[in-house]
């Protein structure tokens, strides 16, 4: 009986890649893909495209067998089961056939069928160094000349690898070709700025020729800003230097506005609109100018669905802009044993610290939160700190506070991150710092942190 039912589940399975092949024929502007994976752990593939967005969730069988047909648009994705994942190229028309073993997925992934080249060639570009120093502080201890000999080499070895390749459509060699290119100048971009970092040469400058390719680069092509990872990088460092320069030629340091400032000028709209959208999924929320920050994005970006999710973010902001009266908690427990609510400060500037003990950022702070406290010591300031540990670890929080002899008044938040007053001030990274007014009112829902000389400029601007 087992056997029959096996035999039973392999033709219906069999059934089903006809049907999806069969189906696949009749359009040639789809993807078949499918495979087999040996000792099965998941019951799901998950295919992510190049902005790390779930675009596929396929069920694998009890066999480990899978097939599904995919509607994407051509370019590198991410094929990932459970904690393992790999690159791989989707190409419309394609009948690509994927099998690895569960237990080491990078080591035992093998493609084949239509699509198969493409994917093999990936794997064995991936799998070489190229002779670059794998050691940092060896590669930028290397000099101009010699460490660009180095990529040029590499660049030349990459170049003979693709050229060898058979079964790989010309299209996609004349892109990959100019990705290798763009990985090249991408690296000869690190030099530039890393040495200073691994060589402790804070003066360290390259030639003035060093990289004659970026004076005529193109940074509008959107078919290889969607291709090539490096490609985008360099787009990338294009406009974060020109929001730099905005923000120095203005003299304000509010970076956010100025970085998407310059993104709201590039003239590709298709890549304007991804870098716009990168960046205000997280940045809107710590910008000091919430109003005009969206402003500048929403008059940008011409993408419907990418707006939506950027307004509903925007909406969530308003109520913590400044001016706003503050969001409240009510009854935290304090080290000291008593119940705090944060309307037993008011009367008081409140400069509050949301931290963890796990944070090392957050760590980094404290010294720099006491000395400021003992500056301000006498004043009509407050100081706070907010812990988002979770209540199982309130005896590591308290043995934190008494090691480093933290000052101000220390709470414990009641819900760690899903805490109400965490919520409401939308809060996604720590540590995070906010300010507020004798009255209630918020200065400043992303206040300076105390290791910034800008804290002192604006506490002392307040006349506490």
């Amino acid at each position: 009986m087992q056997i029959r039912h096996k035999i039973k589940t392999l033709l219906v399975f069999s059934l089903i890649i006809s049907c999806v092949y069969a189906t696949a024929q009749k359009k040639n502007d789809v993807i078949v893909f499918s495979g087999v994976i040996s000792n099965k752990i998941d019951d799901q593939i998950k295919i992510y495209d190049f902005q790390n967005q779930i675009v596929s969730e396929i069920k694998v069988s009890p066999q480990g067998k899978f097939a599904e047909t995919l509607k994407l648009k051509d370019g590198f994705y991410t094929l990932k089961y459970e904690d393992a994942s790999s690159k791989m190229f989707l190409e419309s028309g394609s009948n690509l056939n994927v099998s690895f073993d569960a237990k080491d997925l990078k080591k035992s992934l093998k493609f084949s069928g239509k699509g198969g080249a493409v994917n093999s060639y990936i794997q064995k570009k991936s799998s070489k160094n190229w002779g670059i120093a794998e050691d940092l502080k060896i590669r930028y201890g290397l000099s101009e000349t010699d460490f660009k000999r180095m990529m040029t080499k590499a660049k030349t070895s990459k170049d003979s690898l693709l050229l060898s390749q058979v079964g790989i459509s010309e299209n996609f060699k004349n892109k990959e070709k100019r990705n290798i290119n763009y990985e090249y100048i991408n690296e000869m971009i690190k030099y530039e700025s890393d040495p200073a970092h691994y060589t402790a040469n804070p003066d360290f400058k390259v030639s003035a020729d060093f990289l004659p390719e970026l004076k005529t680069f193109d940074y509008d092509n959107s078919d290889d800003f969607y291709f090539s990872n490096s490609y985008k990088n360099i787009v990338l460092g294009h406009y974060r230097r020109l929001g730099k320069e905005l923000a120095e030629r203005d003299k304000h340091d509010n970076y956010y506005l100025s970085y998407i400032t310059a993104v709201s000028r590039a003239k590709n709209q298709d890549i304007k609109n991804i870098l716009l959208y990168e960046h205000a999924k997280n940045a809107i929320a710590y910008t000091s100018d919430v109003q005009e920050y969206y402003k500048i994005y929403i008059n940008s970006s011409t993408d419907q669905a990418n707006n939506k999710v950027i307004s509903q973010i925007y909406e969530k902001l308003l109520p913590i802009s400044k001016g706003n009266m503050s969001p409240k908690f009510v009854g935290y427990d304090s080290y000291s044993g008593d119940k705090v609510s944060l309307d037993d400060l008011k009367g008081k500037y409140i400069y509050i610290d949301v931290w963890a003990t796990w944070c090392g950022p957050c760590k980094v702070e404290i010294p720099h939160l006491g000395k400021i406290e003992e500056e301000y010591k006498g004043k009509n300031i407050q100081f706070l700190s907010i812990s988002i540990d979770k209540r199982a670890d309130i005896e590591k929080w308290k043995k934190m506070i008494n090691d480093k002899k933290m000052g101000g008044i220390q709470v414990i938040a009641d819900n760690a991150w899903d805490s109400k007053f965490i919520q409401d001030y939308f809060i996604k990274g720590i540590p995070r710092f906010i300010l507020i007014d004798p009255q209630g009112k918020i200065i400043s829902s992303n206040a300076p942190r105390p290791s910034e000389a800008k804290l002192r400029d604006l506490l002392n601007g307040l006349n506490i």
